[in-house]
C-alpha cells in the first residue's frame, strides 16, 4: 500500500503542475536550493488550523546548509483560506528538517542550531500560531551535560525534552512556559540508546516509547521493566505520531464539500490498484 500511496502522490502532483500556466512553472526554475521545514497546529483564537512553512534558500555552490543560506521566508496557510501568507518574523537560528515538531496549546516547537562545529549549541525555537511570532525557550538546568543528543516531544499535553546519555535517557517536562527554571525531571530510563522517543504517558504511570524505527515498548518506572505491546500488522520500519481527535472533518476545514477529499483519494487508489492488476 505504501508504494501505491507514494505513486498516487506523484501522479496527483504532476496533474496539478500540468494544469499550471507556463509563467507559474517557470518561477520554480531558479539558481538556488531550498530547504523546507513544516509545522501544523491549531490556533485557538481564530479557531483555525494552520500550516507553517519555513524556507531556507541557498546558492548552488555547495554552501553550508546551516550557515550560508541567503534568506529565510516563513509562510502560513490557514486551512480554508486557499492562500499562503508571508510572515514578517523569522526564527532565531537554523531549524533542520530532520527534527520533529512538537505542538502544545497553539505553539509549535523545534530544536534549532546556532553556530557550526565545536562551538555550536542547540536552542528550543517556538512559533505562536496566534500572533505568528517566533520565540525561544530555555533548556532545563541539566545537572549532567554529558548527553549525546537532545529531543523534544509532548507528554500529557506538556512540552517535554529528553537527553540521551551513554547509559540512560532523562525525560524532563515543563510547567510554566516562558518562565526559566520550571523544568522538572520526571523519568530516567536506564537504556543505552540514542534512538528513543517518549510517545504517551498512561494513567498507570507507564510510558509508551518508540525505539528506533522498528519497535514500540511500554516502560514502567516503578519496576524499571519494559514490555512490547501486542499490535498486529506493524511494518518493520515506521514513524509514530500522536494527535488529538476531532469530530470536524479535514475536508470541511479546507472548504471542500462533503466527502470530496476522501472520494478523490479513494478513487485514485482504486484506479492505481486497477492499473497494477
Amino acid at each position: 500500500m505504501s508504494t501505491i500511496v507514494s505513486s498516487l502522490t506523484e501522479d496527483l502532483l504532476m496533474e496539478v503542475l500540468s494544469r499550471l500556466p507556463i509563467k507559474y512553472i517557470v518561477q520554480f526554475i531558479k539558481n538556488e536550493l531550498c530547504g523546507v521545514v513544516m509545522g501544523f497546529g491549531y490556533d485557538g483564537v481564530c479557531e483555525k488550523y494552520k500550516l507553517v512553512r519555513i524556507e531556507y534558500f541557498y546558492d548552488l555552490d555547495g554552501s553550508d546548509f546551516m550557515t550560508d543560506f541567503n534568506r529565510v521566508e516563513v509562510k502560513v496557510y490557514t486551512l480554508g483560506s486557499n492562500v499562503w501568507r508571508l510572515v514578517d518574523d523569522t526564527p532565531c537560528c537554523y531549524i533542520g528538517n530532520i527534527n520533529r515538531v512538537a505542538h502544545v496549546d497553539g505553539v509549535l516547537y523545534w530544536i534549532g542550531l546556532r553556530g557550526v562545529g565545536v562551538g555550536s549549541w542547540k536552542s528550543i525555537v517556538s512559533f505562536d500560531l496566534r500572533n505568528e511570532k517566533f520565540g525561544e525557550v530555555s533548556w532545563p538546568a541539566f545537572e549532567d551535560r554529558s548527553y549525546r543528543d537532545l529531543g523534544l516531544g509532548v507528554l500529557r499535553g506538556s512540552l517535554c525534552t529528553f537527553s540521551f546519555h551513554l547509559e540512560r535517557v532523562d525525560i524532563w517536562m515543563i510547567k510554566n512556559y516562558g518562565v526559566k527554571g520550571t523544568w522538572t525531571k520526571h523519568f530516567s530510563i536506564a537504556r543505552s540508546t540514542k534512538h528513543l522517543e517518549p510517545l504517551f504517558l498512561l494513567k498507570s504511570g507507564e510510558i509508551l516509547l518508540q525505539m528506533g524505527l522498528g519497535s514500540l515498548l511500554f516502560y514502567d518506572p516503578a519496576s524499571d521493566l519494559t514490555k512490547a505491546p501486542s499490535v498486529s500488522g506493524i511494518p518493520d520500519r515506521f514513524r509514530t505520531s500522536t494527535y488529538v481527535e476531532s469530530l470536524v472533518p479535514i475536508a470541511s476545514l479546507m472548504g471542500m464539500p462533503g466527502n470530496s477529499l476522501a472520494t478523490t483519494i479513494s478513487t485514485g487508489i482504486k484506479n492505481k490498484l486497477h492499473e497494477e492488476k
